[in-house]
């Protein structure tokens, strides 16, 4: 973030504001203690767990039995977008549909202290929609607090929708994203509160209208023309010189000044009934704003309407819906992306520039969120304008010394993808949560696409979006010729026909190799520096390819050297593993640990141990963080005893090598049997993970297995291998029916439950032919001959491509024909088709 000072102070504005100085009475809460300056705090920060401590975690599964397993698993729906195309809008009659008053939407009461409070609105809105718009208000808490709107089945956020004081009554304008379920929720942080929320619309993929912006321009303001809206008098703002007559709805922000009394003010469409909603409430004699989306009426016009008192109306139009022009719609799980607090407040006079360059695609064109203001010192107002234009006479955010407050900013993007935040006086800090962005659709995908569902936390599914997720299939645009599809737990990896690498997800631990700081990607991005690139691995907190020339790279976290250069420096570029003849065939990736077979048929590791290396040592230090010297290898190492391997798979905690013979030799963490030597630890390796069978130190060879030509797994405790002849053999955990054979764990609290675990390989039912085979957490991913893609195991966040709670056998993934690859990772699959 810069910061520069403003040449222009538009003090004019600001006695046309008539913005006083008065304090605010009572406890003001603030937003939610995120202290971030922005998102590279968190990047700065990441520090896996040690080695034992995520060997440890991986038992956590044996604490829930079948049952409980299965019933994590939920229906999904496809709220985050099956495609790339974003979404466009559909505006509606403000209509209400929460009033915790009434017991409309929800039952009847205050949401209390820390309460939450789920709204379906799967009855209001079409069963594609991705987000709503509200506007939510907040009625006479009773201590200062702050609410939080987001998508339901989804962790809370650490952000802010609505800021209030004792007493008062406040609305904010909210875009959110839908939860699989149709839902949102609602938090409340302190005392009791009542909350009313009202439907503008929603965002959906292939209808509605799509969205242009405009620099901010006033089209309303009683104070040069008409005089103040007298108690229960309207307004009409006619829009039609400027917006296009194809628009259908507009985006404003609404500032209402100097009410003689306490009121509300509502903005419908011209020609209509008015209807029961509010888009702005108003204490005596406050300066406050809100940003309004409404549908157009007759003349492409909207009425406003004052309740009681007298009140002087600013309307500042930041854009408009159109059916034959605009950009589509991305909604994001609400992220905050800066937080002054912890450093210096904005000066008054002077403008923050802000940079969403690490968090919005290139393609982006305009952003929304939500702009907190808080220690404020002076009365003032926020302005939120593209960087490199110029700054308009025009207001977003109003404040009192003293006050916290929100106001939902929609607003085009300018220099660098970068918004400024100018401060007319006083210190104020200030807070930006994303809800989302505008922009064109990528490119279409025409051949060799990749098809993702699934979970899709940090943007896994590379659609554009964040949160929610989806349990059809869709195609990632942008990105062609695709022949190899991977994930790790916050990244996914696909690689072209071209030697290129392309990486989307979260870049905290820099896993996109772009070389930026921080941040995510939504959409594909290519991997820096990398070039004739012959097969990709994820692991954990980083990745690996193997070029053409036989040289391996790898870039990401290297925390505890699992980059294998010789350092424990982070790499947001590839850099070639060190040691390493060129004659590398394939790598993989494991928690914190890379792996590289050599054409000589033996395998080499590097970073941390904890059983991970083979050699016949768990290591020392292995239980902090960083792994102390005795638990880690910053160069490779060669894993002793292994000769004619031909393939290789890791695991988050377990390691296969398929040797020229069929056999299969397998070491690591076996809590589960997933080593598939017929024993299992069980839970008691969540407390020594060295008791006796939880780990194999050494390579041993899974008995009775032949003729295997790919092993294959995710993050859980599930393995698969396919053999020459086109059949799955699988063994491991079963909780959730992850092993296909037809059966699904049941009282999974120790390995002794009925199906639970599964210590020696069997044959996965239902499936022939098999030519490609990929694993999720708990899930298992299986590309036939014929082109068909098959899934079977837990279907929690949508993994297997339908609205099954699990499935214990193989099921063919409808929307996906003439795949060529399929690939795994996390709760998501992926196919090229």
């Amino acid at each position: 973030m810069l910061l520069r000072r403003s040449v222009v102070l538009l003090t004019t504005l600001a006695a046309a504001l008539a913005v006083t100085s008065t304090a605010t009475s009572g406890a003001d809460p603030g937003p939610p203690e995120v202290r971030l300056d922005s998102v590279a705090a968190a990047a700065a920060d990441f520090v896996p767990p040690s080695k034992t401590a995520a060997l440890r975690a991986t038992t956590a599964e044996w604490a829930e039995d079948g049952a409980a397993a299965r019933a994590q698993s939920r229906d999904v729906g496809v709220a985050a977008a099956a495609n790339s195309g974003g979404s466009s809008f559909t505006s509606l009659t403000p209509v209400r549909v929460l009033d915790t008053r009434n017991g409309i939407g929800v039952p009847t009461a205050p949401l209390p202290s820390r309460g939450v409070v789920t709204l379906d609105l799967g009855s209001r809105v079409p069963a594609n929609a991705t987000a709503v718009v509200l506007n939510v208000t907040g009625i006479t808490p009773t201590a200062g607090t702050y609410v939080t709107v987001w998508p339901s089945g989804q962790d809370r956020p650490d952000a802010s929708s609505l800021n209030l004081r004792a007493g008062e009554i406040r609305p904010n304008a909210v875009t959110v994203g839908l939860g699989p379920d149709g839902a949102v929720q609602f938090y409340n942080n302190a005392g009791n509160t009542h909350l009313l929320a009202d439907l503008a619309g929603y965002y959906a993929p292939n209808t509605g209208s799509r969205f242009t912006s405009i620099a901010p321009t006033r089209v309303l303001n009683t104070r040069a023309s008409g005089g103040a809206l007298p108690a229960r008098g309207t307004r009409t703002i006619n829009l039609s010189g400027h917006v296009p007559a194809t628009a259908t709805a507009v985006t404003f922000n609404l500032t209402g000044v100097g009410a003689t009394t306490g009121t509300y003010v509502t903005a419908w469409p011209t020609g209509q009934a008015r209807p029961n909603a509010s888009s702005l409430n108003l204490a005596a004699g406050a300066t406050t704003p809100n940003l309004v989306t409404v549908a157009l009426g007759t003349n492409r016009s909207v009425t406003l309407y004052n309740n009681a008192g007298n009140v002087h109306l600013i309307a500042d139009l930041a854009g408009y819906y159109a059916t034959d022009r605009g950009h589509s719609f991305y909604q994001m799980t609400p992220l905050r992306v800066i937080d002054t607090r912890p450093g210096d407040p904005l000066p008054g006079g002077w403008i923050a520039e802000v940079s969403l360059a690490n968090q919005l695609p290139a393609s982006a064109s305009a952003v929304v969120f939500n702009l907190v203001g808080t220690n404020v010192t002076a009365s003032t107002y926020l302005t939120a304008y593209p960087t490199g234009a110029t700054q308009p006479n025009a207001s977003n955010l109003n404040l009192v010394r003293g006050q916290t407050s929100a106001n939902l900013v929609t607003v085009a993007l300018g220099t660098g993808r970068g918004v400024d935040i100018y401060n007319l006086a006083g210190n104020v800090d200030f807070l930006m949560d994303l809800a989302g962005y505008f922009a064109p659709p990528p490119a279409a995908c025409t051949v060799d696409c990749v098809h993702s569902w699934g979970d899709n936390e940090y943007g896994l599914l590379g659609v554009g979006t964040t949160g929610g997720a989806s349990d059809a299939p869709g195609r990632v645009d942008g990105l062609s010729g695709v022949t190899q599809v991977t994930a790790g737990e916050i990244n996914t990896y696909a690689l072209r026909s071209n030697g290129t690498v392309w990486a989307w997800g979260l870049d905290d631990a820099a896993g996109l190799g772009t070389g930026r700081p921080w941040g995510l990607s939504t959409v594909p991005v290519q991997v820096s520096n990398l070039s004739g690139i012959t097969q990709v691995a994820a692991g954990a907190y980083a990745a690996y390819a193997v070029d053409s020339s036989g040289r391996a790279w790898a870039w990401g976290s290297n925390y505890n050297g699992a980059l294998g250069d010789g350092t424990m420096t982070e790499r947001r570029t590839p850099v070639r593993v060190a040691n390493l003849p060129a004659d590398v065939v394939q790598v993989a990736g494991a928690y914190e640990t890379g792996y590289a077979l050599r054409s000589n048929g033996t395998v080499w590791v590097w970073g941390a141990n904890g059983g991970a290396f083979g050699n016949g040592s768990y290591g020392t230090g292995c239980d902090q963080s960083p792994v102390g010297p005795g638990c880690r290898s910053l160069t490779p190492i060669q894993v002793p005893g292994l000769t004619g391997v031909v393939s290789i798979t890791a695991t988050r905690a377990a390691v296969f090598a398929v040797k020229a013979d069929g056999s299969v030799w397998a070491w690591g963490f076996n809590d589960a049997g997933q080593l598939g030597i017929g024993t299992a630890g069980g839970p008691a390796c969540s407390t020594n993970v060295q008791a006796p069978d939880c780990m194999a130190l050494s390579p041993v060879q899974i008995p009775k297995l032949t003729g295997v030509v790919e092993v294959a797994s995710g993050s859980g405790a599930a393995t698969y291998a396919r053999r020459s002849d086109g059949t799955v053999l699988s063994w491991g955990f079963n909780g959730a029916g992850q092993l296909g054979n037809g059966t699904v764990g049941t009282d999974c609290a120790t390995p002794e439950g009925p199906n639970c675990v599964q210590t020696s390989p069997g044959p996965v039912e239902n499936l022939t032919e098999v030519t490609d085979l990929a694993g999720g957490y708990n899930h298992g991913v299986a590309l036939r001959a014929d082109g068909t893609v098959w899934t079977w195991g837990s279907n929690s966040y949508g993994q297997l491509g339908n609205q099954s709670l699990f499935t214990e056998v193989p099921t063919q993934v409808e929307g996906v024909s003439g795949a060529s690859a399929v690939g795994g990772g996390g709760w998501g699959s992926y196919a090229v088709s």
